[in-house]
């Protein structure tokens, strides 16, 4: 008997009810993220972004020295520009600049702090209030079309990818999608300004565009465009995972279609002329000028080669793999905030050994987390700052669900342990909202919640193994289903 193949997405049955309740988780998803934003910033990091964008629509420069979210001083009559709880350690705004040529400039990549500084310029231009009179307004309307949007634009593209190109059942997609939007640490990061979330959005874009390839089988000239501008649109937002993204989107298209590198390079070209460029008329070093000390010498600085990420490395072999577990359990570690991701290794490790047809995708999503996250485990010990968990690897959720997704697709039985690692994820979910992006003490209950979720995890694994259930159709080893012809 010839081996069962994966039902073509074609024939499977109309989810229709389905369809509404992943609507429902993403309409919810909105209203969380304009209900919660924060209209004043947080910390270092969102202040220097702030700053450039007032800058840039308010004075047309990126020199922020002019800022009120660089010298800032709390205004009787005014509302707060930061934290107002926070406002001694801030006194003098944010310290996340770099100082080059006499100016102050923020550290941040340049390109996505453009759109909007264009949008408040249109505000500007419309009769709005100015940074300066109303902080307030410029803080929450940037934080929501920053952070809150792309937040809820990844969460459509994990609904879209499980149900669209997984071919997932009513239940399994929205119970995907409802992890993703509510028990991690994504939504607490679109309450306030910052570019991981950013990134997560275009991850998460980028996943769909793959698994949909994956799933027609072919690479049209379209997709092939998408994919080098995603890549380059990556590449503008992180040092590190940006460029990650790059090799592992343009080694996927090697892969498929080597001819398609220069289509998609073509795509790809505008966005690294235009952040290598940008970084060059400021600081006269076209690749990475926040990681040089020399930009970070000013009086009053945090920032030294010892402890400034990416400029030397800074851990022994030994000391490196402490660092890497501290990063992914533990008071701070990423796995422990974001419980359901910890069925993405697992699922990686399982879909390369047992299902051929899926290692190309799981080669993408784990080549993107090895490669973009080994600067930040070699170059860093800081832990990402001042934050919730590790917010360098939030644009990770997207690749773990992706693969968690295609476990889902193999072996339906799954469900249950999505299921109690979401039910778990969700009490800190919600802790992680109200506590918000910056917030660098341990959740509360941390540690109860992630040994409540590992026990139940645990003998969900027993009573699967004492059950001896029989393989459905879906748990058995597929060769590569045919290709479903489609247009593009």
């Amino acid at each position: 008997m010839g081996t069962p193949q994966l039902a073509p997405l074609s024939d499977q049955p109309i989810r229709s009810a389905w369809d509404w309740v992943a609507l429902g988780i993403v309409c919810a998803a909105a209203s969380v993220a304009f209900d919660s934003a924060i209209p004043f910033a947080g910390g270092y990091s969102d202040g220097s972004r702030l700053a450039a964008i007032e800058s840039l629509g308010g004075r047309n420069t990126f020199v922020i020295d002019d800022s009120v979210f660089v010298g800032y001083q709390l205004r009787e009559g005014f509302p707060p520009a930061y934290d107002p709880a926070q406002f001694e350690h801030l006194s003098w705004g944010t310290n996340d600049k770099m100082f080059v040529q006499g100016h102050f400039y923020s550290h941040h990549p340049p390109i996505p702090l453009i759109p909007p500084g264009m949008f408040y310029r249109a505000w500007l231009m419309l009769g709005g209030p100015s940074a300066s009179d109303r902080p307030d307004l410029f803080v929450f309307w940037i934080t929501f079309t920053t952070a809150g949007l792309p937040y809820v634009f990844a969460v459509w593209c994990i609904g879209r990818l499980a149900r669209d190109e997984l071919g997932l059942s009513g239940g399994k997609c929205a119970l995907l999608t409802l992890s993703f939007a509510a028990a991690t640490i994504a939504p607490a990061y679109s309450r306030q300004v910052n570019g991981h979330i950013l990134l997560l959005a275009v991850g998460a874009l980028t996943c769909l565009l793959i698994a949909r390839a994956e799933r027609i089988g072919t690479l049209s000239s379209g997709r092939l465009i998408g994919l080098g501008t995603v890549a380059g649109m990556g590449y503008c937002l992180d040092g590190a995972l940006g460029p990650a993204l790059l090799i592992c989107v343009f080694g996927y298209i090697l892969t498929r279609k080597w001819k398609g590198v220069v289509l998609a390079g073509l795509a790809l070209a505008p966005w690294l002329i235009a952040h290598h460029g940008v970084l060059y008329a400021i600081s006269g070093n076209p690749f990475s000028p926040a990681s040089d000390p020399n930009n970070w010498k000013w009086p009053g600085s945090p920032f030294n080669p010892q402890n400034l990420t990416g400029v030397k490395f800074k851990h022994t072999p030994l000391g490196a793999l402490d660092y890497l577990s501290d990063l992914l359990v533990g008071q701070r570690g990423f796995l422990s905030h974001n419980l359901p991701l910890a069925l993405a290794p697992a699922a990686a490790t399982l879909l390369f050994w047992r299902y051929p047809a899926d290692r190309r995708a799981v080669a993408v999503a784990c080549g993107w987390v090895l490669i973009g996250a080994s600067p930040y485990v070699l170059t860093s010990n800081n832990y990402s700052g001042s934050c919730l968990s590790v917010r360098w690897f939030i644009p990770f959720l997207a690749p773990g669900f992706w693969l968690i997704g295609m476990l889902l697709r193999r072996r339906p039985n799954c469900i249950f342990d999505l299921a109690w690692l979401t039910a778990c994820g969700l009490i800190l979910g919600h802790d992680m909202l109200l506590a918000g992006p910056w917030k660098v003490e341990s959740v509360p209950n941390l540690y109860f919640i992630g040994m409540l979720a590992a026990i139940g995890w645990g003998i969900l694994g027993v009573i699967r193994t004492n059950c001896h259930e029989q393989p459905t159709s879906e748990s058995v080893e597929a060769t590569t289903p045919p290709p479903i012809p489609q247009s593009d």
